[in-house]
């Protein structure tokens, strides 16, 4: 099963940062409007603006900024987070789109008040340029007065501190080593039970590294104000975004572009499809194959439940000539056995170790297939107007006129073949509701029993 999993994984995915053109792949045509840019980052762009050029001339200068800072940074072995920070900011002063780095996050904001990135691009270099900043500053400060509480013990005894810290001998130059992947490294060989004895354990082990002269007190610094700005907890990092841009975003859509652009998107549907579609988690917790075996499952349904004829047969005897019942299921038959079915398919795919210790949840597939291309703007937005349903104003009798239960509880919307993309995926929103409270789909599910 595990190589029947590869083997679509590689025919879904392509090598890696080879799809459309850069400023293509940032472009943002999936959030209809910012969750960060608030009211004062727009007076900070106005500021901006008011000092420069032409506002036709800075957002072509911001274009081809952008344009040059992707093509060296995509070039590069390594993509660091604070490396691309620093690349654009740098870009951006020889260009003279700003004077100094107090103008700097100011102009990222207007790189997506304009959709030139999205909003995990924009997150992503305003929190590594703090980070930097933040490192500049505490560069030459002194080793702290007193080491944490209860550094030498059980835990940190055991762990071998030459082995742990080997990466940070010399202090990472965010173009061939990246501080924020190296404590990622850290982390990811300890054991903790929650965050934050994650954060205190690794607080411990850097001071016992700096006292015993296995890293400088620089990297210590680094190291700290790296656990205090919490980056263990950030969304993504910039080589599992670039990742999912170039090899998922858009590749199932007919055209491979934007269908619509995201500035006609209502507020309303923003509100709707950010807690069903959940775009962050999904680069947080998958990579481009699982995104595209996410979508691929969507995909899947959308062709059972589009089917032409759905039968069961029943053969009496072991002979060729035996005689055969066929039982046609009928349109609602069909969207039960599409139901289970679509069960089946999660928790095949969570046995697989492409997705190994990863819980799957319907919304994930939601998000996959809108990621993908596989649904468009506004088919997604026609099938969250059905959330209606789940908070009626009218009368239950009228709202239930055009929907159906089944024997079995199970709510089922209601639509008329052929269901397509636009089936699949509401019968994924119904499952999305129907599971708020109750288990979904489990590798160790009996997939077999869809009957």
């Amino acid at each position: 099963m595990n190589k029947y999993f590869l083997f679509i994984a590689m025919i879904l995915v392509p090598t890696i940062f080879s799809y459309a053109s850069e400023l293509d792949l940032v472009a943002n045509n999936k959030e209809a409007s910012s969750r960060i840019l608030k009211n004062s980052n727009e007076r900070a762009i106005e500021r901006w603006l008011s000092q420069g050029q032409g506002r036709q001339e800075v957002f072509g200068r911001s274009k081809n900024v952008l344009s040059k800072s992707l093509k060296t940074f995509m070039n590069q072995d390594e993509l660091c987070d604070l490396g691309f920070s620093r690349l654009i900011q740098k870009n951006a002063l020889s260009a003279g789109l700003i004077k100094d780095e107090n103008q700097f996050e100011a102009f990222i904001f207007y790189l997506r008040k304009t959709n030139l990135i999205d909003d995990i691009l924009l997150r992503n270099i305003i929190f590594s340029s703090r980070l930097d900043q933040k490192f500049q500053t505490l560069k030459n400060k002194k080793a702290p007065f007193l080491p944490p509480f209860n550094r030498d013990n059980e835990r940190t005894s055991e762990i071998d501190l030459e082995t742990l810290y080997a990466d940070f001998k010399t202090t990472p130059d965010e173009v061939t080593s990246c501080s924020t992947r190296k404590l990622f490294q850290i982390a990811s060989v300890l054991t903790w039970k929650n965050t934050r004895k994650r954060d205190k354990l690794i607080s411990q082990l850097n001071y016992l590294a700096l006292e015993k002269n296995i890293i400088s007190l620089e990297v210590y610094h680094r190291l700290e104000v790296m656990l205090d700005e919490k980056v263990l907890n950030w969304p993504t990092d910039l080589y599992r975004y670039f990742d999912i841009i170039s090899n998922a975003k858009d590749k199932l859509s007919p055209t491979g572009v934007p269908q619509v652009d995201p500035s006609s998107y209502s507020n309303t549907y923003v509100i709707r499809r950010d807690k069903l579609t959940q775009r962050g988690r999904l680069y947080k917790e998958f990579d481009s194959t699982q995104v595209m075996m996410l979508a691929d499952i969507i995909s899947k349904t959308a062709k059972r439940m589009d089917a032409h004829n759905v039968s069961i047969n029943f053969q009496f005897e072991n002979s060729p000539k035996s005689e055969i019942e066929t039982y046609v299921l009928s349109p609602m038959e069909r969207y039960r056995l599409s139901i289970k079915m679509l069960r089946k398919d999660m928790a095949e795919v969570m046995r697989s170790d492409l997705f190994r210790n990863t819980n799957i949840g319907y919304e994930d597939l939601v998000s996959a297939a809108y990621e993908t291309g596989l649904i468009k703007a506004e088919e997604l937005e026609l099938i969250l107007k059905f959330e209606d349903f789940w908070n009626p104003k009218d009368p239950k009798w009228k709202i239930y006129a055009s929907f159906t239960f089944t024997i079995l509880g199970t709510a089922s919307f209601y639509l008329p073949p052929p269901w397509n993309v636009v089936g699949a995926i509401a019968l994924a929103v119904t499952q999305i509701q129907l599971n708020k409270n109750q288990k979904q789909a489990e590798p160790d599910d009996n997939w077999n029993v869809v009957i």
